[in-house]
C-alpha cells in the first residue's frame, strides 16, 4: 500500500462521498514522507481487519 498520511485520507474520503474513521486504520508511530502530499506525516500502514468478519471467515473454512 502506498504511504499516505491520514490528512490526504480524509480529503480523499470527504471527495468520494466515503465516511473515514480513523479507528480502521492502522497509523504508523514514526513520521514517513506521504507519497500524495510530500510532507513529513503520521502514515497510514494498512486497513484493520473487521474482528466479526474475521471470526465468521475462520469458523466458515472450518466447517468446509
Amino acid at each position: 500500500m502506498a504511504e499516505i498520511c491520514v490528512d490526504c485520507m480524509k480529503k480523499s474520503a470527504r471527495k468520494n462521498g466515503e465516511p473515514f474513521s480513523e479507528r480502521e486504520w492502522v497509523i504508523s508511530d514514526d513520521a514517513d514522507i506521504c507519497e500524495w502530499c510530500g510532507e513529513y506525516k503520521r502514515v497510514i500502514i494498512k486497513r484493520r481487519e473487521n474482528l466479526l468478519l474475521k471470526m465468521l471467515k475462520i469458523l466458515f473454512f472450518r466447517r468446509h
